[in-house]
């Protein structure tokens, strides 16, 4: 269910240009939060709007609306309970709201290594597979800045660029092993992720019919290659 709910977050950041910070920063609240109180299968999309609202409000001069985030959920969620449970979030997260997320590692390890530096599409390629470790579970217990270096590897490793595991592992201070570890884990779910699938519904439909069907969770996540910030 946690990947369902993710990957839909990850469409609506994406479709409403966040920036870049505002989707991990989300999934980070929701998990703090699910760590300390245990929630019904329903409440889930309420607490990742809530989770979404704070992290735009956290990171973007303009933040998404309440209103357009209840939209996305085909108006199931109502604002007034996003507004209550946006107190309770703040509540549970002690108001430590600045927290580093493997995005924000990204862009440091690479300005560090020289590879890193003259490789634009390094970071591209790197932020997008970030992305993909927010929505796996298989991440959860891995520190960002190892996930940010495991991220970096596989997308160098994809380029043909050629670069060094232990540079990065100096910089996170992580034995080459544990960052190979991560970065083949982040390949394989690369390619399970990209594997030829059905024709799918490849954006989050902000406006839709209330009906039984089109209440439900988007279950169809956008492919890894579509996924630009």
């Amino acid at each position: 269910m946690r990947k369902v709910v993710t990957t839909w977050m990850l469409e609506v950041c994406e479709e409403q240009q966040c920036e870049e910070q505002v989707f991990p920063l989300a999934v980070s609240y929701m998990d703090r939060f699910l760590a300390q109180r245990a929630i019904s299968r329903q409440q889930l999309q309420l607490l990742a709007v809530t989770a979404m609202l704070v992290a735009s409000k956290f990171r973007q001069c303009h933040p998404l609306s309440v209103d357009l985030l209840c939209a996305y959920t085909d108006n199931t969620v109502f604002p007034q309970e996003v507004r209550e449970w946006e107190v309770m979030l703040l509540q549970r997260l002690n108001w430590q709201l600045s927290i580093a997320t493997a995005f924000d590692f990204v862009e440091p390890f690479l300005a560090r290594v020289p590879w890193g530096r003259t490789n634009p599409l390094v970071r591209t390629h790197a932020l997008t597979l970030t992305s993909v470790c927010y929505t796996e579970t298989e991440f959860l217990l891995v520190p960002a800045s190892l996930i940010a270096a495991a991220c970096i590897t596989a997308a160098a490793r994809g380029l043909r660029v050629r670069m060094s595991v232990s540079e990065l592992c100096a910089l996170t201070r992580t034995p080459s092993a544990a960052a190979e570890l991560v970065a083949r884990h982040v390949e394989r779910v690369l390619a399970r992720e990209t594997q030829p699938q059905e024709p799918r519904t490849r954006h989050a439909q902000p406006y839709k019919q209330n009906t039984s069907e089109q209440t439900q969770l988007p279950d169809t996540p956008t492919d890894v290659q579509d996924v630009h910030f």
